[in-house]
């Protein structure tokens, strides 16, 4: 049955269309929603910047978790639906990009009370929805699911932070041990995955950060001067960056390995390794050095 919708969505594929949809389904691509949370963190409000991604790591942990668990291919793999554009790559059921559009706009709809966002918010999360429907990425069962994991956490999430006031940092001492262990317990049962590995190295680490940096740093992002915001995400975004080509440097370490150890390096070192200290340092290492410079 779902097939069939793909397939009649399909029938009506063109270059332009094509085109469009490419273009607008990265409006649910995670490195769009991190963009703004680290601008959030960096130079608007760490609190809301650190509840903003707490609920976004939460709901995509669950897309993960339930991808591994149910394992469903994706539309491409069947006869008579193509992969439009580049095969996505991992497991069909939920689909994260559905679940990143609805999260933010859940959480901006919240957070703002007005008629506006929730109409525009609801317009783009079901434009993404449909885009990775007619791309052939996803059925529309995966689509709805990750919506309402998008939906469901921001306002779970959003209200264990109103229980907690201005104590939120236990949240980042609860988050950053459950990451750990989850992280270990599936790359040692061999069950785990690029992105799995990616969202726990990034949940612990930002947990942690967050709270280290609260009781150690508390840096104000306002600053006195416009040009010290621009300074600050330039200098920030460049030391990540170097950070992540520094890790490339570790590709020769996992081809020495063979078999189940190379595994392990790759999703313990290559993944959740590399993707912690880069969090680590935007959640503490960054406002220490910005504090310490008076930006």
């Amino acid at each position: 049955m779902e097939i069939a919708i793909n397939q009649a969505l399909q029938s009506i594929a063109n270059p332009f269309l094509n085109g469009l949809m490419l273009a607008l389904t990265e409006l649910g691509d995670d490195i769009l929603f991190i963009a703004v949370a680290v601008l959030l963190y960096w130079c608007i409000n760490k609190r809301y910047a650190f509840q903003f991604l707490s609920v976004y790591f939460a709901g995509q942990a669950c897309v993960e978790i339930i991808k591994t668990s149910v394992a469903r291919p994706r539309p491409f793999t069947h006869d008579g639906v193509i992969s439009i554009g580049d095969k996505t790559h991992g497991y069909s059921f939920p689909s994260g990009h559905s679940h990143s559009i609805a999260n933010i706009s859940t959480q901006l709809s919240i957070k703002t009370k007005k008629w506006y966002v929730i109409l525009i918010g609801a317009f783009l999360t079901l434009t993404v929805m449909f885009t990775r429907i007619y791309l052939g990425q996803h059925f529309l069962t995966d689509t709805l699911v990750g919506m309402a994991i998008g939906v469901g956490m921001a306002f779970l999430v959003t209200y264990l932070f109103k229980f907690v006031g201005d104590k939120e940092e236990i949240i980042g001492y609860v988050l950053f041990p459950l990451a750990v262990i989850l992280t270990f317990v599936f790359a040692f049962t061999g069950i785990a995955n690029k992105g799995m590995m990616v969202m726990f190295g990034t949940v612990s680490a930002f947990a942690i950060g967050y709270a280290l940096e609260k009781k150690f740093v508390n840096y104000d992002v306002k600053s006195d001067k416009w040009w010290k915001y621009i300074v600050k995400v330039v200098i920030g975004v460049a030391v990540i960056f170097a950070i992540k080509e520094g890790f490339k440097a570790l590709i020769p370490l996992s081809s020495m390995a063979e078999g189940y150890g190379k595994y392990l390096v790759e999703m313990l070192v290559k993944e959740f390794a590399r993707y912690f200290l880069l969090t680590f340092t935007a959640a503490f290492a960054m406002p220490a050095l910005f504090k310490a410079t008076k930006l």
